[in-house]
């Protein structure tokens, strides 16, 4: 706490004295500041002093990362930085919504059917497999989708994807271009479409509870089981990111450039190195966005297997791990968001060609199995923060420290007390939400602030993951 200044119950800087006059902003509470790690403070310092950074501001979740603190908010004008945008590039969030009773889903056995006829059609875990119901894209299917997301309409209807969720999407595309792509980056991807992954990666169900009846209403929430999915570009991304780290780390060598954290390396936008990379990141959020439509197509033929009357809707499709060129006070600039959500509000410029300026756009903040997920809405105020909230509760433990702290038993006996069902036998130590910080403190960070508000909250009743 000796290295922050209180500006407010929910906002502290970074002590100029340590970040050579920089402002760095954190938007927290004391209780959430007071357990940041010197590192994730010294994170942010390297990268607010690192050649084109122009702004760095800390949410609730942030954490250390690779050379930026994970839950920041980094704007660069000139230039593009790879470890603000990170290997898991377009980590996203979606939800859809249906109109089944929660009361079905409270038997078990309901439970455990459904969970069995989603993984038909959705692979998890790492690696390649696939799943007997798994959407078929083709090579050609594959290439296009790299290169224009969603634009190919006639496309979307060939796989089967409803051409009024586009309207759903934080973007139906961002430039792309996959010849820029290697062998290695392009077979990564391959057959991966609709696959969920490991790690942090889930897909739940959820029952909801509406705070704000008239914007849920709006964006066609109700208290029917919700399904949230949390995903993005498989290897596909990781592999993009690690190529350009190496093409940097070169060019920085050769050329003798110092760095305070190697993960910081950066180009110039209207560098060749530059342009090549927002190419290819643009590749692996097209992968993102129709990856997550096809899941949220699989759970709807999944639910409508077993429930052939349910009314089913797409909410909304957001990123957390992605730069993306915004205008904040009249100024463009690069925002990268690194496990970070945008959050823009009604009236916002960026929202007029969209059925969500009158509103705002859903904001999707993942919690754990247990603590719960939220959907809030943006506020104006949020423009102090590049327009930006968490992406979730942010990590308190790293995997081996919670592998060490807490014991398989107990992560199971909570989780069967939670009366929260999984599709493994044993869930993930390391994922579970002790693991994490206390989610309601980081949302009420959120509200203190005035980031963004709620509009409903969630709570799964069951997981599925991979190993």
């Amino acid at each position: 706490m000796e290295k922050l200044v209180k500006k407010g119950d929910a906002h502290f800087i970074i002590n100029p004295e340590i970040s050579n006059g920089k402002i760095i902003d954190i938007f927290a509470t004391e209780k959430i500041v007071s357990a940041f790690s010197d590192k994730t403070i010294q994170q942010a310092v390297n990268t607010a002093l690192t050649n084109g950074v122009n702004k760095i501001n800390l949410n609730a979740d942030a954490h250390e990362g690779y050379g930026c603190p994970i839950g920041s908010m980094v704007a660069t004008k000139d230039s593009i930085m790879l470890g603000p945008v990170g290997y898991d590039i377009s980590c996203s969030v979606s939800y859809l919504q249906t109109d089944l009773d929660p009361k079905i889903l409270k038997d078990k056995i309901a439970r455990r059917e459904l969970i069995n006829e989603i993984c038909e059609y959705v692979p998890y875990g790492v690696g390649k497999n696939r799943t007997k119901k798994q959407l078929k894209v083709s090579k050609n299917e594959y290439f296009s989708i790299l290169n224009n997301g969603t634009k190919e309409h006639d496309l979307m209807k060939d796989l089967g994807i409803p051409l009024e969720w586009l309207e759903n999407l934080e973007r139906t595309y961002l430039p792309a271009d996959a010849n820029l792509l290697s062998g290695q980056v392009i077979k990564r991807g391959e057959e991966q479409i609709g696959s969920l992954g490991s790690g942090n990666h889930f897909l739940e169900a959820q029952n909801v509870n509406i705070l704000d009846k008239n914007l849920a209403s709006a964006w066609e929430i109700s208290e029917g089981v919700g399904f949230l999915t949390h995903c993005g570009s498989r290897g596909l991304g990781h592999q993009i990111a690690t190529e350009y780290f190496k093409k940097l780390w070169d060019y920085f060598s050769v050329n003798n450039i110092a760095l305070s954290d190697r993960e910081l390396v950066w180009a110039k936008v209207d560098s060749q190195i530059g342009k090549d990379y927002l190419l290819s990141m643009g590749c692996a959020a097209n992968f993102a966005i129709v990856n997550h439509l096809a899941i949220n197509k699989a759970i709807k033929f999944a639910v409508e297997s077993l429930y052939p009357k349910a009314k089913i809707n797409f909410v909304y499709l957001i990123s957390h791990n992605l730069a993306q060129l915004e205008e904040i006070n009249g100024e463009k600039y690069y925002v990268h968001r690194k496990g970070a959500t945008r959050a823009f509000p009604a009236g916002h410029p960026a929202l007029k060609p969209t059925k969500f300026y009158n509103t705002g756009h859903p904001v999707i903040i993942p919690g754990s199995s247990i603590s719960g997920s939220s959907i809030m809405v943006g506020l104006e105020s949020s423009k102090n923060n590049y327009y930006t909230v968490p992406h979730g509760a942010g990590r308190s433990m790293g995997r081996n420290e919670a592998k060490r702290t807490l014991s398989q038993s107990y992560v199971n006996k909570k989780m069967e007390e939670a009366d929260v069902l999984t599709n493994m036998r044993n869930y993930p130590v390391d994922e579970f939400t002790e693991a994490y910080k206390d989610y309601d403190e980081v949302i009420n960070s959120v509200c203190k602030a005035g980031l963004a508000r709620k509009v409903a909250k969630l709570k799964p009743v069951f997981v599925i993951k991979g190993n």
